[in-house]
């Protein structure tokens, strides 16, 4: 059994630059904390001055976007967005992933994700993803090739 907790930290800038502002959570997975970002798309935000009479607000109304945010299954409202919570699936699919990391050189790693092996923020990521690795090997001991295998079936 996987023990599971997943905690919201805020809005952030990316840790990746490129000046898009990210959604930061911890994952807590048998005791190990993982970082994880979402973007955009994991929310549905909200005009609070729509309404359906003359003088019409653009946007979407606050029941359409909660409608939208409960198809999704958990989420926490953030000012005028209702924010996907992440499930456990998408965030050992991110995992596994980055997990990629320890099977190949760093210069393969770079090619694949499309990073300059000239720059250190991509040694750090690579680093970062060696060691989510093997934190996530620990957190799930016996059963990591079954998760392996069973977030690979799902196709994410």
């Amino acid at each position: 059994m996987i023990n599971f907790k997943v905690q919201y930290r805020g809005n952030c800038a990316s840790p990746w630059g490129g000046g898009q502002n990210m959604f930061s959570w911890l994952a807590n997975i048998n005791g190990q904390e993982f970082e994880y970002f979402t973007g955009s798309g994991h929310s549905v935000s909200f005009n609070p001055e729509y309404n359906f009479g003359p003088n019409k607000k653009r946007g979407v109304s606050q029941r359409k976007a909660l409608f939208e945010a409960k198809k999704q299954g958990q989420y926490i409202l953030e000012g005028y967005s209702y924010i996907f919570v992440p499930c456990l699936d998408s965030i050992l699919n991110c995992l596994f992933m980055d997990g990629s990391a320890c099977d190949e050189s760093f210069d393969d790693w770079c090619e694949n994700f499309g990073c300059e092996t000239d720059s250190r923020k991509a040694v750090a990521t690579y680093l970062k993803c060696q060691e989510n690795a093997s934190k996530l090997k620990k957190a799930l001991g016996n059963e990591y090739q079954t998760e392996k295998q069973r977030i690979e079936e799902l196709e994410l």
